[in-house]
């Protein structure tokens, strides 16, 4: 059976209401997307946390107010205080980490571990890669604007850039 000029026009206005309501609804989402985190971790918090909030809303008499502030105050001593101490953890494990690490590279073992022949491949096409993108001296001794500048000719075990990059400096007679 044939459709009517007009069920066709109204089909065809469905279908682009609807493909208009899924574009909305993809923009909603984009714009929304940063914040599912967050949503997603209120609405478990919320889910696991309603029946400690209906006990405690029995026990305070019906007191709505007291029981809502005594159930934010218990989800706070049973997450945010944890969480505190597992911070201060990881802060203390991570400085401790910056210690050892500092005290390894002024013995100078980073020097030994790059110029293990392994590694030559990968200095080779980084140094060519920071020598394209202008960021050591050229080959042919134009020096462009550089970055690491700075960080040239440090001393006391601390990382030179430009030699990890472009290899050992054999212009410099030792």
């Amino acid at each position: 059976m044939a459709k009517s000029p007009v069920q066709e026009r109204t089909r065809a206005r469905r279908l682009f209401l609807l493909a208009l309501l899924l574009f909305f609804l993809y923009l909603t989402f984009l714009l929304f997307r940063p914040y599912l985190g967050a949503v997603i971790f209120s609405v478990m918090l919320t889910s696991t946390s309603y029946p400690i909030y209906r006990r405690l809303l029995q026990w305070n008499k019906g007191r709505k107010n007291r029981a809502a502030f005594l159930a934010a105050t218990l989800l706070v001593v049973v997450v945010v205080v944890p969480l505190v101490g597992f911070s201060a953890a990881v802060i203390q494990q991570g400085v401790e980490s910056v210690g050892q690490v500092s005290e390894w590279l002024k013995a100078g073992n980073l020097e030994e571990v790059l110029s293990s022949p392994w590694l030559q491949p990968f200095r080779q096409k980084a140094g060519w890669l920071m020598t394209r993108l202008g960021l050591v001296d050229r080959p042919d001794g134009r020096a462009p604007v550089s970055i690491i500048g700075p960080y040239r000719n440090r001393r006391a075990g601390e990382l030179e850039l430009t030699g990890f990059f472009t290899g050992p400096d054999r212009s410099q007679a030792p």
